[in-house]
């Protein structure tokens, strides 16, 4: 059972915000009862994005009909050591690493996360136009719910031309509680390809939780000529009566989003504070996959590096505060972690874990 509650999109939740929601954070009477890990992500995701709807409903009418078409997608995502020392710079690399900043460098390297760019740089909507299967999609209204990674191959090369292959999974619908409109949470998977060996470099598979749309069809379903790749399993770990092995902390700049976003993730929710006022944020919020990534490196710096990822977003971050990210060792080179904002004490990475390369020697 899940309480509606309700929820503060301000960087500091103030005493007048409890006061004047008091009744809805103690409302008993009308709990959500979750029957699986799909509806509890579309929970989840449909209380943090809930916001000021009816200016937005008045700015979609002026754009409509106002939209040009966008240029043709790249064939094909060409990067060198400019794109990767980019990327590392973007989720924490500092001019003391360089391994992660200098091409000459005889340990220069990628970072492991770094396999969620190529998708994002080739295709529109990070792999595909959600607009040939959604109806009233709108970009404004996206969150990243959950996100799994497999990388294939080791080291990931630092230059190259690949090419991703994208796909719809399943699209799953449930009425908002909020007003008689649908909710959305489309899973999609991504294959990227690299060119020269034709071997599948990295499988990203996202499930994106949509306000107010549904699917063409007007129903929930699957496709079943993309079969999902299925992520591995967490072991439990009693993390309540458990210290964590590992944590750390890493402040974001004020300007995270504005640097992660020349990695090709250019959604003006990170960026334009009138968009993301119309989103429900009282101002721009960092990129999902920017924070995902900061996490990664503090856990490979320690740990080494992995070939897969599994999280869950459970909330926001705001650029310039500071991340902590706690974890603990399950066995056979399975590591599981949380990440949290220190400043609001609130969880925005959760049910995460990696599977180590190398597991069993920590990385000092």
């Amino acid at each position: 059972m899940k309480l509606v509650g309700a929820v503060c999109h301000d960087s500091n939740i103030p005493v007048e915000f409890v006061r004047d929601n008091w009744r809805e954070i103690t409302d008993f009477t009308k709990g959500i009862t979750l029957k699986s890990t799909q509806e509890s992500s579309i929970a989840i995701l449909e209380s943090v994005s809930n916001g000021s709807e009816e200016d937005e409903d008045e700015e979609e009418e002026d754009d409509d009909g106002e939209e040009e078409e966008n240029d043709e997608q790249p064939k094909s995502y060409k990067y060198d050591h400019r794109q990767a020392i980019l990327y590392n710079i973007s989720i924490g690399a500092t001019s003391r690493e360089l391994k992660y900043v200098y091409e000459n460098d005889p340990k220069f390297q990628l970072l492991p996360s770094f396999g969620v760019i190529p998708f994002m740089n080739q295709l529109q909507d990070g792999g595909f136009d959600f607009n040939d299967i959604l109806k009233d999609y709108n970009p404004m209204k996206l969150l990243h719910g959950e996100h799994y990674l497999k990388i294939n191959k080791f080291p990931i090369p630092t230059s190259g031309e690949l090419n991703t292959k994208a796909y719809p999974v399943a699209v799953i619908q449930k009425p908002s509680k909020q007003n008689n409109k649908t909710n959305t949470l489309l899973i999609s998977g991504y294959d990227t390809i690299n060119t020269s060996t034709n071997e599948v470099l990295f499988h990203n598979q996202g499930s994106y939780f949509i306000k107010d749309c549904s699917s063409k069809t007007g129903k929930s379903e699957q496709f079943p000529q993309n079969r999902p790749v299925i992520p591995f399993k967490l072991p439990k770990v009693d993390i309540t009566n458990r210290k964590p092995d590992f944590e750390a902390t890493y402040k974001t700049s004020e300007n995270q989003a504005s640097l992660y976003r020349l990695n090709a993730d250019f959604n003006p929710l990170h960026i334009d504070p009138q968009f993301a006022k119309g989103g429900g944020f009282n101002k721009p919020i960092l990129h999902g996959l920017c924070f995902f990534g900061i996490s990664c490196k503090l856990l490979v710096d320690h740990y080494g590096s992995f070939d897969e990822v599994k999280l869950r977003f459970t909330n926001v971050v705001y650029p310039g505060e500071t991340l902590k990210v706690v974890s603990w060792d399950a066995g056979n080179g399975v590591i599981v972690f949380q990440t949290w904002v220190t400043e609001r004490k609130v969880k925005v990475i959760d049910l995460a874990g990696i599977k180590l390369v190398n597991f069993g020697r920590s990385k000092l």
